[in-house]
C-alpha cells in the first residue's frame, strides 16, 4: 500500500496559509515579532518604538511573567502591558509606524492583523472605550503636521471615536473571551495618494491603526499580552508567517512522497482556505516526480468537494492526470465521473448512478482494482461497475503531472472548493474505511 499524494486544507501540517508576504517582517520600523507605542506624535518620524526600543518603555514588556497558553503560531515574541491607561498614550501599532512606500502594491484591500490574549480577572475598558479596540483607515487620519500632539489629532479627527469622514474600520477583541489567544484583522485599502508631501504640507506618509490596550486602574497583576502581527494583501488574514510563503510552500504533500505541490492563481475564502474559480486558472499541481504517481495497479481515490452552482467550462475536472481523470457535468444536478484509459486506448467511464448538486459539501470515493469500479458517496456505495476483464491503466499520462480543480490548460477549470485529496496505490479502500473516513471528516464540512 502507497498512499501517493495527500493535501488536507483543515491540517495544518499540509495547509501552510495562502502565498503571502508579511510586509511586517522586514520593515524598517515593525518587525512580525514586534510592537510599538504611540507617543504624542503618532505615526511621526521616529515617534513609535521599535523592539529594541521596547526595554526602555515606561508601559510595555517582553513576556510572558504569569501562566498563560502556548501561542498558536510559532517564531515570535509575546509582549505585554500592565495596568494600562491610554491616557498614557500606551497604544500598540501592530506596524509600529510601517512606511507605506514599503509596499508593492496600492489601492488593493490588505489585511492587518494580530494576536491577542485577555487573562482571567483583567479589567478591560475605561472611561471612553470599554473593550479592547483596534483600528485601521486607509483614507490616513495624520492631516495635521508632524509636531501636533495626539490631543490635536483627536480634536481635529476625533480619530478615538473612529468618524465616518476618515473611513476608519473598528474592530474589537471579545472581552468575553478569557483565558485564550485569540486573533483580531480589519481590512483596508492603502491609497496611493498616501505619501510623503513637501516639508511645509501634512505628513500623511504612514499607515493608520493600532490597538488600544485600555486596561482599567494601577492595580497589580492587570495584564494584557499581544503577539504575531501581520500585514499582508487580502481581506482576510492568513495563516501567520514571519517573512513570505511562495505558492510551492503554501501546501504541502503529506504523504512519504513529499511532492511539490503548487498552488496557481488561488483565491480564498472568508474562512482563509483554498477556493477555484472556472474564469480563470486557479488550479493546484502535484509533481508527477518519476513517473511514481502513475498507478500501474490497484488504486483509490478520496476527497471533500464542494460546487459552486455556476460552470462555465464543460466537464470541469475535479483532478486530472490525464489518465485517470475525474470530472463532473457543467449543470446541476449532475453525476461525478471517472475515466481510465486501458490497454488499445480503450476508455472506461464509470459514472455515480445518484446525482450531486451544487452549494453542498460531499465525500467522494472511487475504487479501481482492474476490473471493479465503486464510487462511494457520503460513505454510501453507489456504484459497483464490473468490466468483466481485468485490465489496468495504459502508460497514457504516465508523464504527466497531476492537476486538482483544471487540467493543464485552462478549458476544463473547475468553480468550487477541494480542501481534501488522497490517492493511493495499490490500495482498495474497504468499504468499512469509506465510512470511517465520511464520518471523520463530515464534522468540517456539515
Amino acid at each position: 500500500m502507497s498512499l501517493l499524494v495527500a493535501i488536507d486544507a483543515y491540517n495544518p501540517s499540509s495547509w501552510k496559509g495562502r502565498p503571502t508576504n508579511n510586509y511586517l517582517a522586514t520593515s524598517t520600523w515593525g518587525q512580525a515579532n514586534s510592537v510599538g507605542r504611540s507617543d504624542k506624535k503618532p505615526f511621526a518620524s521616529n515617534s513609535h518604538s521599535s523592539s529594541g526600543q521596547l526595554a526602555s518603555d515606561v508601559n510595555w514588556y517582553v513576556g510572558p511573567i504569569i501562566n498563560i497558553p502556548e501561542l498558536p503560531v510559532e517564531d515570535c515574541n509575546i509582549f505585554y502591558v500592565e495596568d494600562s491607561n491610554p491616557d498614557d498614550y500606551s497604544r500598540w501599532s501592530p506596524h509600529a509606524g510601517f512606511d507605506i512606500d514599503e509596499l508593492d502594491t496600492l489601492d488593493v484591500t490588505h489585511v492587518l492583523s494580530c494576536y491577542v490574549y485577555i487573562p482571567p480577572g483583567t479589567t478591560v475598558g475605561n472611561s471612553t472605550h470599554s473593550s479592547v479596540t483596534q483600528n485601521s483607515t486607509g483614507a490616513d487620519w495624520h492631516t495635521q503636521n508632524s509636531t501636533a500632539s495626539s490631543a490635536v489629532y483627536n480634536s481635529q479627527y476625533n480619530y478615538w471615536n473612529f468618524t465616518a469622514d476618515i473611513n476608519q474600520t473598528k474592530v474589537l477583541a471579545n472581552t468575553s473571551t478569557r483565558g485564550s489567544w485569540q486573533r483580531i484583522h480589519v481590512p483596508f485599502v492603502p491609497k496611493s495618494t498616501i505619501r510623503d508631501q513637501e516639508s511645509d504640507s501634512p505628513r500623511i506618509d504612514k499607515l493608520g491603526g493600532y490597538l488600544r490596550p485600555n486596561l482599567v486602574g494601577q492595580s497589580n497583576y492587570n495584564y494584557l499580552y499581544i503577539a504575531a502581527s501581520q500585514l499582508e494583501k487580502g481581506s482576510v488574514p492568513s495563516p501567520y508567517i514571519r517573512g513570505e510563503r511562495s505558492n510551492t510552500e503554501s501546501i504541502l504533500d503529506l504523504s512519504s512522497y513529499k511532492r511539490t505541490v503548487t498552488a496557481t492563481s488561488l483565491t480564498y475564502g472568508s474562512n482563509g482556505k483554498w477556493e477555484f474559480t472556472n474564469t480563470s486558472n486557479d488550479k493546484i499541481t502535484i509533481d508527477n516526480n518519476n513517473n511514481d504517481l502513475h498507478p500501474d495497479g490497484d488504486f483509490s481515490v478520496e476527497w471533500w468537494f464542494y460546487c459552486d452552482s455556476s460552470q462555465n467550462n464543460p466537464y470541469p475536472r475535479v483532478f486530472d492526470k490525464g489518465n485517470p481523470l475525474c470530472h463532473i457535468g457543467q449543470t446541476f444536478p449532475t453525476y461525478v465521473a471517472f475515466n481510465k484509459t486501458i490497454a488499445g486506448s480503450t476508455l472506461r467511464q464509470t459514472t455515480a448512478s445518484s446525482p450531486i448538486n451544487h452549494s453542498t459539501w460531499y465525500h467522494i470515493v472511487f475504487t479501481y482494482n482492474g476490473r471493479y469500479a465503486k464510487i462511494y458517496i457520503d460513505g454510501v456505495l453507489v456504484v459497483d461497475k464490473d468490466w468483466t476483464t481485468v485490465e489496468y491503466l495504459s502508460s497514457s499520462g504516465i508523464g504527466t503531472d497531476m492537476t486538482i480543480g483544471g487540467n493543464s490548460g485552462t478549458s476544463r477549470s473547475f468553480n468550487g472548493k477541494i480542501e481534501m485529496f488522497k490517492f493511493y496505490k495499490d490500495e482498495i479502500l474497504s468499504a468499512a474505511e469509506v465510512k470511517q473516513s465520511y464520518l471523520r471528516g463530515r464534522g468540517r464540512y456539515l
